[in-house]
């Protein structure tokens, strides 16, 4: 990734789905990689089930974050997304994200959005990026997404 190039994602769910804990994981793992990054959320209800989406924008010098509707990638996961009016340079289906069972998808996910964005991959920073919770099980899932998608890359 271009160090001064900003970039944006936008995560699509349903509520329950882990995409709020995806986007604040993120920007806590791009503030210790040294970038500057915005988390901005949009759901319909607090409730199991409602849509949820989450914009992240970062760069490595502080900008004021983009109102526009392009961005490098969309990550929807529950094949529901209303992604309409969005100029996208790719889009991914949860089925093209994991090929394991369901448990504990947003964090593999999130290790695969790390390795898409090009990001480098740190035990330290990631470690300090998760929540006390489940913290080395959460490290071992997000490593695995971000090899599963790095191989993805290189070998296809």
């Amino acid at each position: 990734m271009t160090k001064n190039k900003a970039k944006r994602i936008k995560i699509f769910g349903e509520g329950g789905q882990g995409v709020q804990f995806m986007a604040d994981t993120l920007i806590r793992y791009l503030a210790k990689l040294g970038f500057y990054a915005t988390f901005l959320p949009e759901y319909d209800a607090a409730v199991r089930g409602g849509q949820i989406t989450a914009e992240v924008a970062f760069n490595q010098k502080q900008t004021p974050c983009p109102q526009d509707t392009e961005f490098n990638a969309i990550f929807c996961l529950s094949g529901n997304e209303k992604t309409d009016g969005l100029v996208v340079d790719k889009k991914f289906q949860l089925s093209d994200l994991l090929d394991k069972d369901e448990t504990y998808k947003n964090t593999r996910v999130l290790g695969q959005i790390i390795s898409f964005l090009e990001l480098p991959f740190n035990k330290e920073a990631i470690l300090a990026a998760l929540p006390d919770k489940r913290k080395d099980s959460n490290y071992q899932l997000v490593k695995e997404g971000y090899q599963a998608y790095g191989s993805q890359r290189t070998s296809g």
